[in-house]
């Protein structure tokens, strides 16, 4: 709505009484709600101020965290080695998986713990990130239930990850269908000098993602306005812009299209 009053029908003067029945009291009678974002509190990243933010995203090496601002929070682990880490080396597992018991002793338990997907390797791959992951699970039995994700890397480097692309985040999605287990997944969309491969399959992006609404529990993203030409490249799109009529972008129109779900996803921005 936000986005609609602001830049598409460039009319404010409506925000405030919609700010006032829907988003401070609640009382906007929707018989479903679609597309809800839920948004995660990251670095310098700052909201409309009408939007509270009430989870925390933390990264942390080694499973510890020093500071905690909110009661709810997300906790990421960083992949601190592409060749020596939690998925590689048992060691470096078992510490993670000890810090972890003891941050969630010391503040609770996060709404989520978020591990990378690792590189690619003549001996790693998709099979070897499962083992991995069963793992880890049942390490982290003991703290009752908790939510896991792989977070997918989606960035051009001179190595490939695991869960790299649509192909491969569709793999991994009906591993775990077929399993039936409880891993989620968390899609990469942010764009670092245009380097981005699903970015790069807008379309195969929205198909795919489109048709199977619950693979996913939310993305991390950045730069939201330079992932679509507004129309495209088009004769009538030049025409459009030229005259400045507003419209979504492409990538907006895609976002809108893999949202359509009533299940809240994650906004990592």
């Amino acid at each position: 709505m936000y986005s609609w009053l602001f830049d598409v029908l460039e009319d404010t003067s409506y925000w405030p009484e919609y700010e006032k029945l829907c988003v401070k009291t609640q009382n906007v009678d929707l018989k479903t709600q679609r597309r809800v974002l839920v948004p995660i509190s990251y670095g310098s990243q700052k909201y409309p101020e009408e939007i509270q933010s009430e989870i925390e995203y933390i990264e942390s090496k080694n499973g510890l965290i020093k500071i905690k601002r909110k009661d709810k929070y997300i906790i990421s682990i960083l992949n601190e080695k592409t060749t020596d880490n939690i998925w590689t080396n048992n060691s470096i597992k078992t510490q993670v998986v000890n810090n972890l018991k003891e941050t969630v002793e010391k503040y609770g338990k996060p709404k989520l713990i978020e591990f990378r997907t690792p590189f690619k390797s003549p001996v790693f791959g998709m099979k070897e990130l499962i083992g991995k992951y069963l793992e880890i699970e049942k390490d982290l039995k003991t703290l009752g239930k908790i939510s896991i994700a792989i977070k997918t890397n989606s960035i051009r480097t001179s190595k490939e990850p695991v869960v790299y692309n649509m192909d491969d985040i569709m793999e991994l999605y009906h591993v775990i269908e077929e399993m039936k287990l409880k891993l989620k997944i968390i899609i990469d969309l942010v764009d670092t000098n245009n380097r981005n491969v699903l970015k790069k399959g807008m379309e195969d992006l929205v198909n795919s993602l489109a048709s199977k609404p619950n693979s996913f529990i939310g993305f991390h993203i950045n730069k939201i306005d330079e992932w679509g030409k507004i129309y495209g490249f088009t004769n009538r799109g030049y025409k459009i812009d030229r005259n400045s009529y507003p419209s979504f972008s492409d990538f907006m129109l895609g976002l809108s299209t893999i949202l359509q779900g009533t299940t809240p996803k994650l906004l990592i921005s």
